[in-house]
């Protein structure tokens, strides 16, 4: 997937939804409004995910102290859409939302430091330190001379700020190519993810802490690593520069923290909906009528410009994404949907053919066949069938079961036909009704016709004696 100049991206998501004065706090949106007015170049998107990923963070440490809790990188790329009959799930691709992320702390970055350091300052510099600068090596990018590393920044820096197709890397051996980048970024970028433990770290003066390695790759990750390479190097002579030490670059939220704002029982109960929230892909619906009001109570209470009340905006929003993608895929008209201008609206259809955003999952309503947790003879339970509808499709389901008796075991037959298009898994889903508690998840294949019998080493239950229904979830298959 090659993504190249970056305008294509601006209709992601509505025009209506950037231009929302609540769509981006006051601090990002004065970067924002700075950049398009000099630029003429719309980063809200960018920043959106930095917020998502950074700011948010913030947030999270005051309910989780000791822990480094972040909005995982499939909550920020996934947009839940609930109809009265089913869920349907949009994601956003990975690769590009990481790359939209490095765009935004780069712009953040340029911001704090109130100014762009060009090629010939930085060769002056380094020549003033040391003549030989040219094979320096590792700098910033590992087994690159700064030369090298130098003009690449260079490079990036002509094409990027002119929305120009950026190819960064010439045809190589190379798979990856690893970036040393400021550990603030690379923890952002991995959170506590395996791949930080894989990665290298190097001290550079003048910086006091190691830079350590953020991995791309080259064929489809060279935009990342063009980004990741122009802030190392901007960082490097800004500190060389004001004789200052990274730490005053630290990130940090102006936004007020809610501990300052909230009694501590207030803050307990919202931890726990927090949480809730963020296991549901920030889908407010999940919550009960007790929470939404207690959610809506310290909404009201606490200032606009709290980290808190931030996050519930991004909630709103993203519901208004979530049912704008809906709109454009199938065409139903929910209310209030954003109706996008005529222009974006061919740009944002534009990206779903070019899977930059797809339907990623569908989850239908809960069925309760007749007789299901009841202790009845075996003979007066039929199979049962059952038709799920879909904007475009169904699935038709029969269930047959039976309990433990004797020497036998409990098991529960199911059978399928979808009428849908291939490229999907299909799931089934069996909940308890009275604790909404999920009793197993069965991933039924990739054929759209089928049988499976399930025991009790499949489904940890007696389908006779534990109330119980069952849901359909399809899934996207992951391209190779």
């Amino acid at each position: 997937m090659k993504i190249g100049s970056m305008d294509k991206f601006y209709d992601i998501f509505p025009k209506k939804i950037f231009k929302d004065k609540d769509f981006l706090p006051d601090h990002l949106r004065e970067i924002r409004d700075n950049v398009y007015k000099s630029q003429k170049r719309d980063i809200s998107f960018p920043l959106y995910i930095y917020e998502n990923r950074v700011e948010f963070y913030y947030l999270l440490k005051e309910f989780y102290p000791d822990k480094d809790k972040l909005l995982s990188w499939e909550t920020i790329r996934i947009f839940e859409h609930e109809t009265k009959k089913s869920i349907y799930k949009y994601s956003i691709d990975k690769r590009l939302i990481k790359q939209f992320f490095l765009i935004g702390w780069m712009e953040v970055e340029i911001y704090k430091r109130g100014r762009i350091y060009f090629k010939d300052e930085i060769i002056d510099l380094l020549s003033s330190i040391n003549t030989d600068w040219k094979n320096i090596t590792d700098q910033f990018i590992h087994e690159m001379n700064a030369k090298e590393s130098l003009k690449i920044m260079d490079k990036f820096f002509y094409k990027f700020f002119q929305n120009h197709k950026i190819k960064i890397f010439h045809k190589s051996n190379n798979v990856n190519r690893h970036v040393y980048v400021n550990p603030n970024l690379c923890f952002f970028y991995y959170g506590n993810e395996s791949q930080l433990e894989k990665s290298s770290s190097r001290l550079f003066y003048p910086f006091k802490k190691k830079l350590i390695t953020i991995r791309f790759a080259e064929i489809n990750e060279s935009m990342h690593a063009g980004v990741a390479n122009f802030d190392s190097w901007q960082n490097w002579i800004h500190v060389m520069n004001n004789q200052e030490s990274e730490d005053n670059m630290k990130v940090e939220s102006p936004l007020l923290p809610i501990n300052t704002i909230a009694k501590e029982k207030e803050l307990n109960l919202l931890k726990n909906i927090i949480s809730k929230l963020i296991n549901n892909n920030m889908n407010f619906s999940k919550l009960d009528q007790k929470e939404k009001d207690i959610l809506i109570s310290i909404q009201n209470k606490i200032p606009e410009n709290s980290s808190f009340n931030r996050f519930i905006k991004n909630i709103s929003f993203r519901k208004k994404i979530a049912s704008y993608y809906h709109y454009i895929r199938t065409g139903d008209k929910t209310k209030n949907v954003i109706e996008p201008f005529k222009e974006g609206l061919s740009k944002t259809k534009k990206l779903f053919k070019e899977g930059f955003i797809h339907f990623s999952e569908w989850i239908s309503p809960l069925w309760q066949p007749q007789y299901a947790g009841q202790l009845v003879s075996a003979s007066d339970i039929p199979e049962q069938k059952h038709k799920f509808r879909m904007s475009d499709g169904d699935i038709q389901l029969s269930c047959l079961w039976r309990g433990a008796y004797n020497k036998s075991k409990a098991f529960i037959r199911i059978t399928w036909k979808a009428n849908i298009k291939s490229g999907y898994e299909l799931w089934i889903l069996f909940i308890n009704t009275d604790t909404k508690v999920v009793l197993a998840e069965i991933p039924l294949g990739k054929k759209l016709k089928g049988g499976i019998v399930l025991k009790n080493d499949r489904i940890p239950f007696d389908p006779t004696k534990e109330k119980w229904a069952t849901s359909v979830m399809i899934k996207k298959l992951k391209s190779r």
